[in-house]
């Protein structure tokens, strides 16, 4: 990829912008920066959980057609109100920092936020409060969606060249990034850089959309299929169609280390799934497979294989503190998982259909599922 493939719209998408915007502070996280829980403080049990079912055809806003785009409005077109709720069901939801929120990506090119009740709240009710995005049908799926740590940003990749930014609390449209044939996007950790990535290349930016780290993949001739950052900026941990698993240098762009998972079904569309503990010690990766490999990455050796879904997994995710991982497949269920000993703690079934995704709230507490039944179901742990 030429450097004139991979450029933004403009100078500066987020500068200035940025300095107007109230972080939000993550309240009540029972975890400190080493992944042990604080003294005294209570634990999630996910041994004994409760989950809601949030169905999007229930939460249509009054004008379903009418999608918030550089603050104002765009009907879409030839999206009947039916056609709209089945193909804006949600493919992948992500938590706010404080855990109140989600937003969820569709199929449509749009994005889909919801507001949560607390956690002990006596009735549950999930309330959409805005749809959003490209008001052009024929830009695609949104391929990945994140929300940055300090609350700020929401950003996310669509079709196969563009990648959005909007303000998270009032949905101001900041502008987009053109990456060619862009397959997925992450936030650092300390939300000052983002990545973007195709099938073949690693691009990072600073929120001046300065970039600061770039290099191609092609030392492992496999496309990339997931990529994720490694405790910041300086690493990139990415997952190949064919199995293998390569950590890299982002300055440099060389291999620090790599190993290969199995492989039970490849092809077009098969899943695959990696996630980094966010101290960068482990991490966890599946590709076409039942099966997950838990890594440890100071000593580069496997610890372990996560055994226990009957098919392919879709996604896997660890909590902030490091102690568990949540696993999504296409067995239409998720599955939790203890990282020190890889014990399955709890299996959450109820979806009828393949599940696509399964991500934990910052505190720990949640669990956010969405599934091809068109619905979310949010899980809570005991405790």
């Amino acid at each position: 990829m030429t450097s004139s493939e991979t450029r933004p719209t403009r100078r500066a998408v987020l500068s200035g912008a940025l300095s107007s915007l109230s972080a939000i502070c993550v309240a009540g996280a029972p975890i400190i920066s080493s992944g042990r829980a604080l003294a005294g403080a209570s634990q999630p049990v996910w041994s004994a959980s409760s989950s809601h079912v949030i169905d999007p055809r229930d939460g249509i806003l009054t004008a379903p057609g009418i999608v918030t785009f550089q603050r104002g409005a765009f009907q879409m077109q030839g999206i009947a109100r039916g056609e709209f709720q089945r193909r804006a069901a949600f493919l992948d939801a992500v938590f706010s920092p404080d855990g109140t929120r989600f937003v969820a990506s569709t199929g449509i090119g749009i994005a889909r936020k919801w507001r949560l009740p607390g956690r002990d709240a006596e009735r549950f009710r999930a309330e959409e409060t805005d749809t959003f995005g490209s008001s052009d049908e024929s830009v695609g799926a949104i391929n990945a969606i994140k929300w940055s740590n300090d609350g700020r940003l929401i950003m996310y990749a669509e079709g196969w060249n563009l990648v959005r930014f909007f303000a998270a609390d009032d949905l101001h449209y900041f502008g987009s990034v053109f990456y060619r044939g862009v397959v997925g996007c992450d936030f650092s950790d300390d939300s000052q850089n983002y990545m973007l990535f195709s099938n073949h290349s690693i691009d990072i930016f600073d929120l001046n959309d300065r970039k600061t780290h770039s290099f191609p993949t092609a030392p492992i001739r496999s496309p990339v299929v997931k990529a994720v950052l490694v405790g910041g900026v300086s690493k990139v941990a990415t997952l190949h169609d064919n199995g293998v698993v390569a950590i890299w240098d982002a300055s440099s762009g060389s291999i620090l280390q790599h190993f290969r998972v199995r492989v039970q079904r490849g092809g077009q569309g098969i899943s695959g799934a990696i996630d980094v503990t966010r101290q960068g010690k482990a991490l966890v990766a599946s590709m076409g497979s039942a099966t997950a490999v838990l890594w440890d990455i100071e000593k580069e050796e496997k610890i372990m294989v996560l055994e226990g879904h009957e098919d392919i997994i879709t996604m896997a995710n660890f909590s902030r503190d490091g102690r568990f991982i949540v696993t999504s497949s296409f067995d239409n269920s998720a599955k939790i998982w203890e990282t020190d000993s890889g014990n399955l703690v709890r299996n959450l079934p109820g979806h009828r259909e393949s599940v696509l995704s399964a991500r934990f709230s910052h505190d720990g507490w949640r669990i956010l599922t969405t599934s091809r039944d068109r619905t979310a179901r949010l899980w809570t742990a005991s405790g």
